[in-house]
């Protein structure tokens, strides 16, 4: 007891006391790190909005996808665009973290094979085949289709969970009520596809052929449509280039829909 007759807390409670401010203290430094990122950010955001104004043409967007998407869908596009394209830069992400590009605000757009978060504006760009790509002295190579059945008698390479067409792969064949053989669990397709080459395994995989691999469409026995993955392209509605992002969307739905019938 003090001389002004208040009791403090000794021990175990000082102790527990001293334990939950500093918790509090923590807190409160990690909210406003955050505060002060996101207001760097946003700032950043302003001061490019205030030079595309000063100047019509000087829009200049980072688009984020996984890798192989970039290679064979991004990185083509902006080529394809040329000089009157927006997309000045492309930066890579794993699909299950993707739209983590757009929250941290490191892309304008980013394109992933998993539905976006319901606050941000979306829209599809089409639908990536997941091919059962084999050499072409394989016994299946002749073949203009192959089915779920015929792909669990042989050993598989394919990339882990990470990524959606593992995801979509592995559903089919649950829902067809096949056990694959997984054989070989890759990081990367070019990795599944260098193991079919060498004639170890058929790639599953939505990335364009290599090494003369030759790509099959994978028949589903529930649906008319081989097996797939869904593309969408994301991006903040108050950005500041909303209406050139939406444009660049719309201009990459028909880039992909004119190179898939290609």
């Amino acid at each position: 007891m003090s001389a002004e007759g208040v009791l403090w807390p000794t021990g175990q409670a000082a102790r527990e006391g001293a334990a939950a401010a500093l918790d509090d203290s923590h807190s409160a430094v990690r909210a406003l790190f955050t505060l002060a990122r996101n207001l760097m950010s946003h700032s950043g955001q302003a001061d490019s909005a205030a030079r595309a104004l000063g100047n019509r043409h000087l829009v200049r967007l980072t688009i984020a996808a996984p890798p192989t998407t970039v290679s064979d869908v991004i990185a083509p596009f902006v080529a394809f665009a040329g000089e009157g394209g927006f997309v000045s830069n492309i930066r890579e992400a794993l699909p299950h973290r993707i739209y983590e590009e757009l929250t941290h605000n490191r892309a304008d757009i980013v394109v992933g094979s998993s539905p976006p978060p319901a606050q941000v504006a979306h829209l599809v760009v089409g639908h990536a085949p997941i091919w059962a790509q084999v050499p072409p002295d394989h016994k299946l190579a002749k073949r203009k289709s192959v089915g779920l059945k015929d792909l669990s008698l042989y050993a598989i390479a394919i990339v882990d969970d990470n990524h959606n067409v593992r995801r979509n792969f592995d559903s089919a064949m649950t829902q067809a009520g096949l056990a694959g053989n997984t054989a070989f669990e890759t990081q990367s397709s070019h990795a599944s596809q260098s193991l079919a080459a060498s004639h170890r395994a058929i790639c599953i995989s939505s990335d364009d052929s290599r090494y003369g691999l030759v790509s099959l469409p994978i028949k589903i026995a529930s649906s008319t449509y081989p097996l797939s993955i869904t593309l969408y392209a994301a991006w903040d509605s108050m950005h500041y280039a909303s209406a050139k992002i939406r444009q660049t969307v719309e201009e990459l739905r028909v880039f992909f829909s004119k190179r898939e019938m290609d």
